[in-house]
């Protein structure tokens, strides 16, 4: 294989460590939901069919290192899309009631089980620009309400109110 052809990033590592980005794959990880572990099977699989395998393996890709891109991946969107300061003039938001598949315990066996929960999409305007979601502990207006301030104070859309200690006390 040709080590000339292919760029790698620099770090601050000796030059015998050789390093290769694999921000693309973690972006594709997110992406998908596929795990890491198999994110990891598959970059190895593309370098060894590219002919970029040496012969004491260091470039094979680790669960761990996709995980690491993944959370520098995530660090970065998180600061790109900080909702700290935002202008909004108004917040929409739309929900469904959708079956969601979880794991019910009796005794000593576990069993998959359905539940009905509510799932809400909150949007700023103007501008369309998606601020999150929440899932309320039940669909009763109270909740539904709990969670949406819950979720602003959150995110600091809005400043702490008078009665927000109470309700993060209740909704926790």
């Amino acid at each position: 294989s040709d080590w000339n052809e292919v760029e790698f990033e620099r770090t601050s590592t000796p030059d015998t460590y050789k390093r290769i980005s694999l921000s693309h794959s973690a972006s594709a990880a997110f992406r998908t939901g596929v795990s890491e572990k198999d994110v990891a099977s598959i970059a190895s699989a593309v370098l060894q069919d590219a002919r970029l395998f040496t012969e004491d393996k260091n470039l094979v890709v680790a669960k761990s290192k996709i995980r690491r891109e993944k959370k520098k991946l995530g660090k970065k969107i998180q600061e790109k899309e900080n909702l700290d300061g935002l202008k909004i003039k108004s917040i929409f938001f739309d929900g469904r009631r959708d079956k969601t598949l979880f794991i019910g315990e009796t005794k000593d066996k576990q069993h998959r089980r359905q539940k009905d929960e509510d799932h809400i999409t909150l949007l700023s305007e103007p501008g369309s620009q998606y601020l999150g979601h929440l899932t309320p502990r039940s669909g009763h207006d109270e909740e539904i309400t709990a969670s949406l301030l819950f979720f602003l104070v959150r995110t600091k859309l809005i400043q702490k109110c008078r009665s927000f200690d109470k309700l993060c006390n209740y909704y926790r």
